[in-house]
């Protein structure tokens, strides 16, 4: 799967955020993902943390191989999305392989800073 065209934009107090994806091992067109925020008070950069995190269930259940993503991600994330899909596989969510991750670079940050976190992921299986 290949994440490109990704963008944020601010128009008349709605942000929508998304990006593109490419399959590349799964048969299907091409696809958007995308987020709508209504009542937004500013604009602001997209960080594909927020696209990964949507689109790696999805890339694992059906199976492709790498995620290239045209930006960077957090090295944190990249730990814990591995930790995850470990978890997936002992509980039987599936038997696909871990897909590669790709980013064009890897953010530079303290793996373990939390104050500057401005938001969170949740994918615990339904065990919340």
């Amino acid at each position: 799967m290949r994440v490109s065209d990704s963008y944020s934009k601010f128009e008349g107090g709605q942000l929508n955020i998304g990006a593109k994806l490419t399959w590349e091992d799964y048969p299907h067109p091409e696809q958007n993902l995308w987020f709508k925020i209504p009542d937004a008070e500013r604009e602001f950069e997209l960080d594909l943390n927020a696209v990964l995190i949507g689109c790696f269930p999805i890339a694992v259940v059906r199976g492709e191989r790498r995620i290239a993503l045209d930006g960077p991600i957090s090295p944190f994330l990249f730990d814990r999305l591995r930790e995850l899909h470990a978890w997936w596989v002992s509980w039987g969510f599936t038997k696909n392989a871990m897909p590669t991750i790709e980013p064009r670079t890897m953010k530079e940050e303290q793996r373990y800073e939390v104050a500057n976190w401005t938001s969170a992921g949740l994918l615990s299986g339904g065990v919340d």
